[in-house]
């Protein structure tokens, strides 16, 4: 099977990760566009604003707005790809948990991003506990260990989840970076919550050196 080509024309040619589907754009030179594992169709990346280190994204090499979204002939291939990182994560960092901000584009809920990636972030508390906690009531319970794929309205939606149980709400009031904040709250760096303003390169640069490139 070839890179899926899968033109979304709700989605911009310049979003922030368009040079993984455009053969014409090249990536950025941050070291927060380093590819450190990638598939067919899936790419790996450090992300900017890594309030801890070992945080990563996975994200499509086509353009689609949502997890949800990804076809599901592709669900096999990201699910691999998705456990091999996380072992290396957890081998580095310790035990992971996974959120998407599921959010359509130009949406606050997408925080300026307009493409789909799944986040992989080592935390040493409850990222589900305190979502609820942080946002009570209206979660709903997932038959999923890591894919917010099975079972999801066509809603933006908040998703997390620590690999065993799963949960996503539906989100009727957007907001930016709805996880970011409570990460950064509880790693002592409440004000640092936006990623375009605190980038933590140098948490980047822990997590390229600990995992690589293309490993």
């Amino acid at each position: 099977m070839t890179t899926m080509q899968r033109p979304d024309k709700q989605l911009g040619r310049r979003g922030k990760f368009h040079w993984l589907y455009l053969s014409e754009e090249k990536s950025g030179t941050a070291l927060y566009d380093t590819i450190v594992a990638e598939s067919e169709n899936f790419a790996v990346l450090p992300t900017k604003g890594s309030i801890v280190p070992g945080w990563v994204l996975v994200v499509p090499k086509f353009p689609v707005s949502r997890i949800a979204d990804v076809p599901k002939e592709l669900l096999g291939e990201f699910r691999d790809l998705v456990r091999h990182v996380s072992d290396r994560v957890e081998a580095e960092f310790g035990p992971v948990f996974y959120f998407e901000h599921g959010g359509f584009k130009g949406s606050k809920i997408s925080c300026g991003v307009d493409q789909a990636h799944l986040h992989i972030v080592p935390l040493s508390f409850d990222l589900m506990g305190e979502a609820e906690a942080e946002s009570p009531a209206a979660w709903r319970n997932l038959v999923s260990d890591f894919l917010p794929c099975d079972g999801l309205p066509n809603n933006e939606y908040w998703y997390v989840s620590d690999g065993v149980a799963a949960k996503y709400k539906v989100v009727s009031d957007p907001c930016s970076q709805f996880f970011r904040k409570i990460i950064a709250r509880h790693s002592g760096r409440e004000s640092a919550w936006d990623y375009r303003k605190s980038d933590f390169i140098d948490n980047v640069a822990i997590t390229l050196n600990s995992m690589g490139a293309n490993d």
